[in-house]
């Protein structure tokens, strides 16, 4: 499953960037989350179980055939006027058919039964598939989103510095008042949460990412 309109986008996951800055597409996450995640790999297997449930129903039709293999060696004692003792060994191969022809038709409701319980199996399946797909691009975009915020606290940060090294130097020049060296240090501290905050969200947006594609531990 191919999305046009979102091909060639790309992020960079925010704990892999400090190992050579590696790049995960829409198209590799999507990937991923259609290998890698559970609850679609635990949807395909229950699918796999129903349509072992349609084949089994419909090997209710045919006949049964047992062969049967049987080996004899053993040692016999006879008594009479002469002890004597005798040897019996042998092979029996038997082979049984069996074909039940009426029922009353409980063969042919479990077979229908069967098929549309893998019926149902595969539309819950494919459900299942389409939510975590969905759940994958939104993450993804969450997790841009996430990223450029981080960018624009860590550009309010540099800026929030600059502006208090500005106070500082027109302070000493005696060009300004003293009181805004507190105004510019205020506006770094909360600059600086605000990039604590941003960070964090990262962290939370890739963790929930990594988490729904099925992203290996390591």
């Amino acid at each position: 499953m191919r999305t046009p309109i979102l091909l060639g986008l790309t992020l960079v996951v925010a704990s892999l960037a400090a190992q050579g800055d590696d790049l995960l597409t829409l198209d590799e996450a999507l990937r991923h989350a259609r290998e890698s995640n559970g609850s679609v790999a635990a949807a395909w297997r229950q699918y796999v179980s129903a349509r072992s449930a349609v084949a089994l129903a419909n090997a209710n039709f045919w006949p049964i055939i047992l062969p049967t293999y049987r080996y004899v060696d053993q040692e016999q004692r006879f008594a009479g006027g002469i002890q004597t003792t005798g040897r019996l060994s042998f092979n029996q191969v038997s082979l049984s058919a069996q074909w039940l022809v009426l029922d009353g038709g409980q063969r042919l409701y479990a077979l229908e039964r069967a098929k549309k319980t893998a019926e149902a199996t595969l539309a819950s399946t494919r459900q299942t598939v389409r939510q975590v797909l969905f759940s994958t691009v939104t993450q993804f975009y969450e997790l841009l989103r996430a990223q450029e915020l981080l960018r624009v606290a860590d550009a309010q940060v540099a800026r929030a510095e600059q502006t208090l090294d500005a106070t500082r130097r027109r302070v000493e020049q005696g060009t300004a008042p003293r009181k805004d060296i507190l105004q510019a240090q205020a506006d770094l501290a909360n600059a600086r949460v605000n990039q604590i905050s941003a960070r964090n969200a990262v962290t939370t947006a890739s963790a929930q990412l990594r988490a729904t594609i099925g992203w290996p531990v390591d």
